[in-house]
């Protein structure tokens, strides 16, 4: 089913001339002011002129493959060959802000910006815990509708001394090709363009319209190292939160969830695609910490598998219980929500297992160690404090809900889509 070696040599070629490619576009537009990129022989040869001649410029050109991949946990050694390396400065009276790197696919763009403070009132409100980037700057987008762009950033710790902050900017909605511009709103001269012409190479599968499994039909999916798409057609029209069933065949064989491909840490996207009355959306998640996509090999929509590379093969798939998504009652408690930890536990897949008031429950990686009544647990080892502890009610142990978020499940209050509104009494669990 799955030619292990025919995979790679086809991502091989794929790499080899999206490369040369690169290479070709990087030199056509070298005197073109706004397109400063820095072909990968050139960025190795500076590097290596800087270790010998210079060694504080080994830092810089360090940082500014850095500010980008702020956004992602771990290793990003998967993703540097797509980075475009840049450079471009705007200033105004308070603060200057510096492009230095970018990262796009086709829906969404990362700009790895620098923003430095040009004076001390303009540092303290940098490194405020509620400061806001479009504060600073303001963000045109060529042939986009600003209103379907959803914005989301990391950035970098306070260093002592330092009036700098480094920032990864998501913009959801805007993918390659396309044109940003950025402004210092205090100083609308001053403008960055930048020309994204460059994306994240990705593996994708359609499904056959003869298999439809509910009420709705996944009609396509798209992986890259960075991120899911999948689009979705439903029968009527829904809540947009509305639960879509998506597996992975893993190279090894096993299955995964997407909540477990992509964590916890990062939220679905979903945008209405073309025209509402045909009530289709794209479904986005970006990914925490890169992966590999040669570890997946396949994916499971509306019940059947498909590969990413024999677009020939399909077969019906059946899902184990325990990776599907279920509802699992819930309590409040001293203004504190509380799961019922045996119902969420069996119904994973997860162990618990006790020593008097000493809990440990195990599910895939993780292991959550805690003591009824305390509020600290340890998780994988690692000791967290929380606000509240787990909790006996006669024979029941009740655990807050972050110790669920803990285990890695992905859970949401559960409102019935009919009928009239009730507080609601359910999560609605995504393993």
């Amino acid at each position: 089913m799955f030619d292990e070696n025919k995979y790679r040599e086809s991502l091989s070629v794929i790499h080899a001339s999206d490369n040369l490619l690169s290479e070709i576009e990087k030199a056509t537009y070298k005197n073109v002011k706004q397109k400063r990129y820095i072909p990968r022989a050139i960025q190795i040869a500076m590097v290596c002129l800087a270790l010998i001649l210079i060694p504080g410029i080994t830092v810089f050109v360090y940082n500014k493959m850095k500010s980008v991949v702020l956004f992602f946990d771990g290793d990003t050694t998967q993703i540097e060959k797509d980075i475009q390396v840049v450079e471009e400065t705007a200033e105004g009276s308070q603060y200057r802000a510096c492009v230095d790197s970018m990262l796009a696919d086709s829906y969404s763009t990362i700009l790895g910006i620098s923003i430095e403070a040009l004076s001390e009132d303009a540092r303290t409100e940098l490194f405020s815990e509620n400061f806001d980037i479009r504060d600073v700057l303001s963000f045109d987008y060529d042939g986009a509708d600003a209103s379907f762009i959803s914005m989301s950033w990391k950035f970098s710790d306070e260093k002592d001394g330092e009036a700098i902050r480094n920032f990864a900017v998501r913009l959801d909605g805007l993918g390659a090709p396309n044109t940003i511009r950025l402004h210092v709103k205090e100083d609308d001269d001053s403008v960055i363009e930048l020309n994204i012409d460059k994306s994240v190479e990705s593996l994708s599968a359609s499904a056959i319209s003869d298999y439809k499994d509910g009420d709705y039909f996944i009609d396509s999916c798209e992986l890259s190292a960075t991120q899911i798409t999948y689009l979705v057609t439903f029968d009527e029209p829904v809540q947009g939160d509305k639960i879509v069933e998506i597996y992975f065949r893993n190279a090894d064989g096993s299955l995964s969830t997407l909540q477990q491909l992509a964590g916890n840490d990062t939220e679905i996207k979903i945008w209405n695609e073309g025209d509402p009355a045909q009530n289709t959306y794209r479904y986005t998640q970006p990914f925490s910490t890169v992966i590999n996509p040669l570890s997946i090999v396949g994916v499971i929509m509306n019940g059947v598998e498909y590969s990413f590379l024999d677009t020939e093969y399909s077969t019906k798939v059946d899902i184990p219980e325990s990776m599907k998504p279920f509802l699992s009652p819930f309590v409040e408690r001293n203004s504190t929500f509380y799961a019922y930890a045996s119902d969420i536990c069996e119904k994973i897949g997860a162990s618990i297992e006790n020593s008097g008031e000493k809990y440990t429950i195990r599910y895939l990686n993780n292991t959550l160690v805690f003591n009824v009544g305390n509020p600290k647990v340890h998780l994988n080892g690692d000791e967290k404090e929380t606000d509240s502890s787990a909790i006996m009610e006669g024979d029941k142990l009740l655990i807050p809900g972050n110790y669920v978020d803990f285990l890695g499940v992905r859970k949401m209050m559960y409102y019935p889509e009919r009928g009239n509104v009730q507080p609601p009494e359910y999560w609605l669990i995504t393993p």
